[in-house]
């Protein structure tokens, strides 16, 4: 199990994470949009205290309320039907955490660039169609 210490509180993995089990810590909390008012974006620094020299910058994606189920579903279709995609034409997917904050219950880290489509509305026609036009 991997744990994630954000905002002063302390996160945990959840299926469908794929992080590697370990301490990591999420610093430098940038705002970079806010959705509906339950979801928002935020850039990064992720660390571990276990390696100096494990360090990148990463996008993450909270929510609470209503909308855990939207970050839930989102984390899904990025570790499934959008696996293949991953760090080739969307973000690589580092894990996904539940918890609370005291304001954000779950949220999904990227390594990389913030990717603003909104995933958790797709079907999952909709991830097949895209992932079959991308790998042709």
């Amino acid at each position: 199990m991997a744990q994630l210490h954000i905002l002063h509180h302390t996160l945990t993995s959840a299926p469908p994470s794929a992080c590697p089990n370990g301490t990591y810590m999420a610093t430098d909390m940038e705002l970079l949009q806010a959705e509906h008012g339950n979801v928002a974006v935020f850039c990064s620094t992720v660390t571990t205290p276990d390696d100096a020299s494990f360090q990148f910058q990463a996008v993450c994606k909270m929510g609470y309320g209503r909308s855990i189920e939207r970050v839930t579903r989102e984390a899904g279709l990025y570790q499934q039907e959008l696996k293949a995609l991953q760090g080739r034409y969307i973000p690589r997917v580092f894990g996904f955490f539940v918890g609370t904050t005291g304001q954000w219950d779950a949220c999904l880290f990227n390594s990389g660039n913030a990717c603003f489509v909104d995933f958790a509305a797709f079907t999952k026609q909709d991830c097949a169609t895209v992932t079959s036009a991308r790998l042709t």
